[in-house]
């Protein structure tokens, strides 16, 4: 009878010490799914199309989506806090954080071949700062690796000409033109050797001083083999009656069925002096 009741003993110890680790497990803040996923190559109009995100077994605490971070790593690589280069959208109750990057970043970071890594979290001088959940637990510091394919269409645009000089403003030098000069717009569209036959929708565009947009007369749609290149040189010469300011000049592909974006370039001139401060 002893030897019964140590073994019923043993054996409910047992069964409440699983139920305890099983509880445990249950509390435990973990990331269940993202998009991209770590080590992933992707394309920029499929990433943009199902979503950066990542998706959590707990509502996650707002006051921490800070600590949520994406890095391009290589030469000319930063870090920028999610918040900060985008914004931050939650659904499912909180367990699925969205991250929505701004115009500018896609631009200019999601280029073929680009090596990111979207940091949760992260160490500095032996500090650990943790996103949380809602009831305190902590998520491990983690991070996600992943890459922009490099066998996609891209595009590229240059500015040359007869500029009366460059304004140095530090970070960006900028050509500035006057009355008389001629500035020469040269954009190109490329589909590596690796890549597929293709159609692509173009749109470019001048962004004035005022902020309104004019669209550059281009050719809309372009048939692409695997290794072509489309390239064009748009030359104006001033006259002096334009507003004084900055021009934008905007070049984008993108899929003619789904909108989607593929890639885009943007560079940009001054008409008149320079301007005091950074323009870009």
């Amino acid at each position: 009878m002893k030897k019964l009741f140590i073994c019923c003993a043993l054996g409910i110890l047992v069964v409440a010490f699983s139920m305890r680790a099983e509880g445990a497990n249950a509390d435990t803040f973990a990331l269940v799914d993202s998009n991209p996923i770590n080590g992933q190559m992707v394309k920029v109009e499929d990433l943009l199309d199902r979503g950066i995100y990542l998706k959590f077994n707990n509502s996650v605490d707002r006051a921490y989506e800070q600590y949520i971070s994406i890095e391009l790593i290589g030469e000319g690589g930063f870090t920028c806090q999610w918040n900060i280069c985008g914004w931050v959208e939650y659904k499912e109750n909180d367990t699925k954080v969205i991250w929505h990057p701004g115009e500018h970043f896609v631009n200019s970071v999601f280029k073929p071949g680009a090596h990111l890594e979207i940091g949760i979290g992260f160490n500095d001088l032996g500090t650990s700062y943790n996103l949380r959940d809602t009831q305190g637990n902590l998520l491990q510091v983690t991070q996600l690796d992943f890459s922009i394919d490099s066998c996609q269409p891209s595009v590229n645009l240059a500015i040359s000409g007869s500029p009366s000089g460059i304004c140095d403003l530090s970070a960006v030098p900028i050509s500035y033109f006057v009355a008389g000069d001629t500035v020469n717009v040269i954009y190109g569209l490329i589909n590596p050797t690796c890549g597929h036959p293709i159609e692509v929708e173009v749109k470019s565009w001048v962004k004035l001083p005022d902020e309104s947009l004019v669209p550059l007369v281009l050719v809309t749609h372009y048939q692409m083999a695997p290794g072509e290149t489309v390239s064009a040189v748009l030359p104006y010469t001033f006259s002096g009656q334009e507003s004084p300011g900055t021009y934008v000049i905007g070049l984008r592909i993108l899929n003619p069925i789904t909108g989607n974006h593929i890639s885009t370039a943007t560079t940009g001139f001054y008409f008149g002096a320079c301007p005091p401060l950074p323009i870009f």
